[in-house]
């Protein structure tokens, strides 16, 4: 009886028949069913990876503000930015007043393809310009 095998090394792959009898196990032979197994087994690897790695990069921890909770003056600011942030875009605010503008800031991340690295963004642009005007509160992104 004849047994498919895969022989591969780094510069070729190719399938042939040999005779069950002369089958032998090293390092380059393997049998058919025991390629798609390992292929198999590197597919969920990659996917378990590929879902760790989205997971992770979505799992910043930033604190967050209420839209409610603004100001005026930053919730009138936030409405205008609110139309092109889209779905993944955020801003982030910082204020010590609720009614001296100079002691406020507001920062906006639109062009990004993740909400978080958005929130990222937002968040340090937010804190450089804290520290510009010397506001002491965090920044916090806005709840959506």
């Amino acid at each position: 009886m004849d047994v498919d095998v895969c022989i591969f090394s780094s510069d070729f792959l190719t399938w042939v028949k040999v005779p069950q009898e002369a089958l032998t196990y090293g390092c380059y032979g393997y049998k058919k069913e025991q390629v798609f197994t390992m292929i198999r087994h590197l597919a969920k690897t990659l996917t378990l990876t590929l879902l760790a790695t989205v997971a992770y990069a979505g799992s910043y921890d930033f604190p967050t503000i209420k839209e409610k909770d603004l100001p005026s003056e930053l919730l009138h600011a936030y409405a205008l930015e609110k139309g092109n942030l889209g779905e993944i875009g955020r801003c982030a605010v910082s204020f010590d007043s609720t009614s001296d503008q100079e002691k406020m800031a507001l920062s906006c991340s639109i062009y990004v393809k993740m909400s978080a690295v958005a929130a990222r963004h937002a968040i340090e642009r937010c804190e450089a310009m804290s520290h510009e005007k010397k506001i002491q509160d965090k920044c916090k992104v806005i709840e959506r």
